[in-house]
């Protein structure tokens, strides 16, 4: 096993989702690398300072507000019929299988235009070899592709992925700095060191699923200190 290999099942180990043979490679790697024994160090002491961090406490009149709009909820979906009923069950096929149809209905209108507008050409000939779309240099250009997002490859966070946590971040600061602006001075400094750590956590953290987790980890802090009317009442 190579430390690259090592590396990216380090958080996997840590939690406990290794099964017993990647595990037992994994750990058998660490006894005769000292660098990724260091790299699993780093790794729980990020998982050990984000355990240490006391969340902050919505206000109790948060819950009990939440608590009446479900009753009010709850008391109006048993009043519904029976059609109701089946129409949630049924809904959970039928709607992707609805928004699938109607994405292929769209791709399909869209290519149906692109050749209504393209000039007529002569009928191919049989046996005859269809043209392939090359690029400047005569190579063959790329495949079109569905549009997907990137994906984590070798267990390394892909820079499209980080730049949507840093966004979403950057998202909640700014829905803050209203509120910020009035909190008392000891729970405002407070807040401030906890978000430096969690952020200076995130930036440290391995590549790939470790400082995912750490960017999860900011962004439920900021959800909840967005979510606390009474600054005053929580303790980050």
């Amino acid at each position: 096993m190579t430390c690259a290999d090592t590396r990216a099942r380090l958080s996997a180990l840590v939690d406990g989702e290794l099964a017993d043979g990647a595990a037992s490679a994994v750990r058998g790697h660490l006894r005769t690398c000292a660098a990724c024994a260091d790299e699993l160090a780093r790794e729980r002491a990020v998982v050990a300072g984000l355990a240490e961090l006391d969340r902050p406490e919505p206000p109790a009149a948060l819950w009990a507000g939440i608590q009446a709009e479900l009753a009010q909820r709850e008391h109006a979906d048993a009043a519904r019929g029976r059609w109701w009923l089946w129409w949630q069950a049924a809904r959970r096929h039928v709607v992707p299988a609805a928004l699938a149809t109607t994405a292929v209905a769209l791709g399909l209108l869209a290519w149906s235009r692109h050749h209504a507008t393209e000039p007529a050409t002569s009928m191919p000939v049989a046996g005859a070899t269809a043209p392939v779309d090359q690029d400047a240099a005569g190579q063959p250009g790329p495949a079109p592709g569905p549009g997907l997002p990137e994906v984590v490859m070798g267990g390394e966070l892909s820079d499209d992925a980080e730049a949507r946590y840093r966004a979403v971040v950057d998202e909640l600061l700014t829905l803050l700095a209203d509120d910020r602006a009035s909190w008392p001075a000891g729970p405002a400094s407070q807040f401030e060191r906890d978000l430096a750590a969690l952020r200076q956590a995130a930036a440290a953290a391995s590549p790939g699923r470790a400082r995912a987790r750490a960017y999860q980890a900011v962004i439920s802090f900021l959800q909840d200190a967005a979510l606390a009317p009474a600054v005053a009442e929580v303790t980050p």
